[in-house]
């Protein structure tokens, strides 16, 4: 520290007191020796040393003499304009030597005063109390990074700094109260929650969502993966973070574009805390007027299983998945054992299934009796399940039937999308075996 940077730094200028004129210092307090600590002149004197601090902290503040009579009176981060007394010890060779907490800077003023009626030291110089006491090139609050600590996530611990001087044959320093170090439960959150970027179809579900880091601040730029799917209502339950990831085949509806499994770049935009991503699943395959749950979780790169995970309800609307271009028409002749039946799908892509029961049955038939084939006649021969139909004409052949003799029976043909559920349209054609 320059001399310009002493007198700007110093603040504390205490008068001098002065003796009477032509009196000679007292027998025993030497007249403007000087003691050099740290660079900094301290004056000698008996009795009480007053300390009066500004600008910086202290750890302690140290009474001694040559042969150490007295050491290290602990003061605990002495605030600026703190005046503190320290003993001295009973000799003339006594000095007083300031320790400090931190790299701040600053100046220290400091005057010695008399308590045993011994008379009155000498004060300081103003340029003998501003102290450079520091590590070269240390200009602000030293920063300790420490790293590979194995914390674990939701645990608060505690940790300490120790500071002493440069001479370790003395463990004379001074450990800080315990620092609570908290270390956040996820290692990535969302800042902003996924939310719906435009009104859902059971074929498409677009979303977006903002990122946040934890370990290293809400502020921090992060890298991060992100995992999304579609789950039916009733099973969003069973959905962890651990599930998502090792069983996403079976749980996500649809194909695989309606998934992100641990995507670190989505449309296009990385997946970094701070910054919105939009993301569109594809290929659902959802039911018309139903409600699903959107699960989206991201973590860091680590992969540790420790992220966020958000649930998002929405609904899809209502309509019917497939429905028939051409209604279904028997074609031919029908015998006990055999009937054909033609239709086409308004759908370019599509699932068929057909089956024949009583003509009684008609008027309780449902979509799912027809899918799962109750009440069907004869074999698998004389049914369809899932057969893949698009918008042209469909000609199906059912045989062994087992159909009766002069009986009255119904072709029953329901119509869906890939996701084949329940919401097509399904139709009945009566036939007469003969």
């Amino acid at each position: 520290m320059g001399a310009a940077g002493r007198s700007s730094a110093m603040s504390f200028h205490p008068p001098t007191p002065s003796l009477p004129v032509g009196q000679p210092p007292q027998r025993g307090l030497p007249h403007r020796q000087d003691d050099h600590t740290h660079g900094g002149r301290i004056r000698r004197c008996l009795g009480q040393a007053v300390v009066e601090v500004r600008e910086v902290k202290l750890t302690s503040i140290d009474t001694y003499r040559r042969d150490r009579c007295e050491r290290s009176l602990p003061v605990a981060h002495v605030l600026s304009g703190t005046r503190v007394p320290v003993r001295l010890c009973p000799t003339w060779l006594s000095a007083v030597r300031l320790v400090y907490a931190d790299c701040t800077g600053g100046a220290v003023g400091a005057a010695l005063g008399e308590v045993s009626g011994l008379g009155v030291c000498w004060w300081f110089d103003a340029d003998a109390v501003v102290f450079d006491f520091f590590t070269p090139g240390c200009s602000g609050v030293e920063t300790i990074a420490l790293s590979q600590c194995a914390l674990q996530r939701g645990v608060t611990y505690k940790a300490f700094a120790y500071v002493e001087g440069l001479n370790s044959s003395y463990t004379d320093g001074q450990a800080s109260q315990p620092v609570l170090v908290l270390v956040p439960v996820v290692s990535m959150r969302f800042k902003t929650e996924p939310f719906l970027a435009e009104s859902v179809l059971t074929s498409r579900v677009a979303f977006k969502f903002t990122t946040e880091a934890t370990d290293q601040g809400a502020a921090a730029v992060v890298a991060g993966n992100v995992w999304a799917m579609v789950v039916p209502e009733l099973q969003a339950p069973q959905v962890t973070r651990w599930s998502l990831k090792s069983m996403m085949g079976s749980l996500a509806m649809g194909g695989p574009g309606c998934r992100i499994d641990g995507e670190s770049m989505v449309g296009g935009t990385a997946v970094v805390s701070l910054t919105e991503v939009s993301a569109v699943l594809e290929d659902c395959q959802l039911r018309h007027g139903s409600t699903y749950e959107l699960v989206v979780y991201v973590e860091d790169m680590d992969n540790r299983s420790d992220g966020t995970m958000v649930f998002t309800k929405i609904y899809t609307p209502p309509g019917v998945s497939n429905s028939f271009k051409y209604l279904p028409m028997i074609d031919g002749n029908v015998t006990g054992e055999e009937v054909t039946v033609q239709f086409a799908g308004a759908n370019q892509m599509g699932k068929a299934w057909a089956v024949v029961v009583p003509a009684s049955a008609v008027s309780s038939a449902t979509a799912s009796s027809v899918m799962s084939g109750t009440g069907a006649l004869g074999g698998p021969d004389c049914m369809i399940a899932a057969m893949d139909v698009d918008d042209n004409v469909t000609q199906v052949d059912l045989e062994n039937c087992s159909m009766a003799f002069s009986s009255d029976y119904a072709v029953l043909v329901y119509l869906a999308d890939m996701g084949m559920h329940d919401d097509g349209e399904d139709y009945g054609n009566e036939t007469h075996s003969k």
